[in-house]
């Protein structure tokens, strides 16, 4: 007997990080909103990665464990887009997490406004220990006065229906195209005809996997775990981060981030998820030949002394002799 359709599809594509995977999963399958299917696509996954998905005995969830390895999660949510049922998309990195109202306040939009393409919540990014940064990602912004009105959102913020994702030509091959498949795909949502909108909350929280050097080698959870246990404990917890990144945004701290070869003229199609990847510590695909990222140099800089713990809390410390 055939069944209705699902209004919304979450995806999430994975490979060999069951910790975080799991905890991923935990906070898709405990939204306020429950209409939806929850694709689960392995890059070519261990059986481990498998058995994690099947620890959560619930009929929304369609595991499908790719034959062949993709190497990045853009040709992984190609496959999930063709496979997709729901009006609506939504992904969720498997190393992310989702407060519990998050579809909830994205479908809402889409309630109120029949010619919506793409809608983009706003997301805190935590910063790779030791370091303290706070950052708020998916802000809209304006490209020079009275310029066209852009954003930077993050997978694990977005919604679009299916009808737009296809329109759009959905997710490119992150090897044949020079630009990064996310930001592209995203672009020409937003290009479409019709509104593209942002929600002026944070509904997720973010963790650059590409900031952790070697953390598919790590594959360790223990900050996810850290802040799910703070969300759930502790009413005070995502407040009290909000307010760091206000005061990082205020002070123009830099972001910690590894550093990186500068992209040569001549680079290889795919060159910048390449580089992810190594940092990452993943297998190569493509040969970057005088662009390969030094191990060596592959460090992030010292913490910023501006901000210290004090207690359960972030201190902003104004340096000694500053007038």
């Amino acid at each position: 007997m055939a069944t209705n359709p699902p209004r919304v599809s979450v995806i999430t594509s994975t490979y060999n990080w069951p910790s975080a995977l799991r905890l991923a999963i935990t906070t898709a399958l405990e939204q306020t909103y429950q209409d939806f299917e929850y694709l689960i696509i392995g890059d070519n996954c261990s059986e481990t990665t498998e058995q994690t998905v099947r620890e959560f005995d619930d009929s929304r969830i369609r595991w499908l464990n790719l034959e062949t390895h993709q190497g990045n999660q853009s040709n992984v949510n190609r496959i999930a887009l063709k496979e997709a049922r729901g009006e609506l998309i939504a992904y969720l990195n498997h190393d992310d997490l989702w407060l519990s109202t998050h579809l909830e306040n994205l479908v809402a939009l889409f309630d109120a406004s029949a010619d919506l393409n793409f809608a983009n919540s706003l997301c805190l990014v935590i910063s790779p220990p030791p370091h303290l940064n706070r950052q708020i990602l998916g802000m809209p912004f304006q490209k020079g006065a009275g310029g066209k009105v852009e954003c930077n959102a993050m997978t694990s913020t977005v919604m679009h229906p299916r009808s737009a994702g296809h329109a759009a030509g959905g997710w490119k091959n992150w090897r044949e195209t020079d630009k990064v498949p996310t930001l592209d795909f995203f672009q020409r949502l937003r290009q479409l005809d019709g509104d593209f909108a942002v929600l002026a909350k944070v509904t997720t929280i973010k963790f650059h996997s590409g900031n952790r050097k070697h953390s598919y080698l790590h594959a360790t959870a223990d900050e996810q775990s850290y802040v799910l246990a703070q969300l759930r404990s502790n009413p005070q917890w995502l407040a009290d981060e909000l307010a760091v990144a206000g005061i990082c945004g205020s002070l123009g701290l830099p972001w910690p981030a590894l550093p990186q070869p500068a992209q040569p003229k001549d680079a290889p199609f795919g060159w910048q998820i390449e580089q992810w990847r190594r940092m990452r510590g993943l297998p190569p695909m493509i040969d970057l030949k005088a662009s390969e990222p030094d191990e060596d140099l592959m460090q992030l800089p010292p913490p910023t002394p501006l901000l210290r713990r004090s207690g359960n809390t972030t201190t902003f410390w104004r340096p000694r002799g500053q007038d």
